[in-house]
């Protein structure tokens, strides 16, 4: 559980069903919940999930053959694994800045989610990239984290500039999940949540999307996004919320 306050507002996040109090809250997120409990401020949302209780090699088989190549390769290539299971600021800063370059390349907002210091001061936040052998950063990793469960936020690659890079930033991708299973599972985390599936049929970009998650296995899921109000300022501040924009939905998108 996550308290941020922000303009007057005190809220608590709360994950995958995890033991959550309202008292001095003025609103509490409910993010991938086996149900949804406000229906009138929720939002559907799918996903896949790896079971880390499962053997090590359970997990590895249930990769596809490509995918669990590619993986060697990288290995064999000299790529190497950094993780931070609390993250200092100045951490979070590089991978702001690595974020900030991936999405101006790619034409997407920039702005850098501010509310991932609070995650990290409090313990609910994983950061982890891969790098080339020379030392180069390929590509970041952000999770949020409760102790049972980890779920991807971000996964920001450099430029892909050529053919040579992009063969580099595949065997990275798919290491770095690979190493991040693997840490996950030392922290004795049990399921982790690849951050979001697509269920609809029309955008081609996001089932390309699923096609490389679909590569890991995993089961496909369907959970609840909600929000409650704690307090009397908190329901004013949902009332004015959705009269002034028509927003059932949450505070900030993870």
């Amino acid at each position: 559980m996550i308290e941020i306050r922000r303009k007057l507002i005190v809220r608590r996040e709360v994950w995958f069903d995890e033991p959550w109090k309202d008292a001095g809250a003025d609103l509490i997120v409910f993010y991938h919940w086996s149900e949804a409990l406000n229906p009138r401020a929720a939002q559907e949302v799918h996903s896949l999930e790896i079971d880390l209780t499962r053997d090590e090699s359970a997990i590895w088989k249930g990769f596809t053959a490509t995918t669990r190549n590619l993986i060697n390769r990288g290995t064999k290539e000299g790529l190497s694994f950094q993780s931070w299971t609390a993250p200092p600021p100045p951490v979070v800063d590089e991978f702001f800045a690595f974020r900030r370059q991936f999405a101006a390349e790619r034409g997407m907002s920039s702005a850098d989610p501010a509310w991932m210091y609070a995650y990290a001061a409090q313990g609910g936040l994983i950061l982890t990239r891969a790098c080339a052998p020379d030392g180069k950063p390929l590509v970041w990793h952000s999770y949020s984290r409760v102790p049972a469960w980890v779920r991807l936020l971000h996964s920001v690659s450099v430029s892909d500039s050529g053919p040579e890079e992009r063969k580099w930033i595949g065997w990275a991708n798919r290491y770095l999940h690979w190493m991040d299973l693997l840490e996950c599972r030392k922290l004795g985390i049990q399921r982790y949540d690849f951050g979001g599936w697509y269920a609809g049929t029309e955008d081609e970009k996001l089932l390309r999307i699923n096609a490389f998650k679909e590569q890991f296995g995993g089961v496909k899921t369907k959970r609840y996004h909600s929000m409650l109000p704690g307090s009397a300022k908190g329901k004013l501040f949902l009332m004015a919320r959705e009269r002034l924009k028509g927003e059932h939905g949450l505070v900030h998108y993870v």
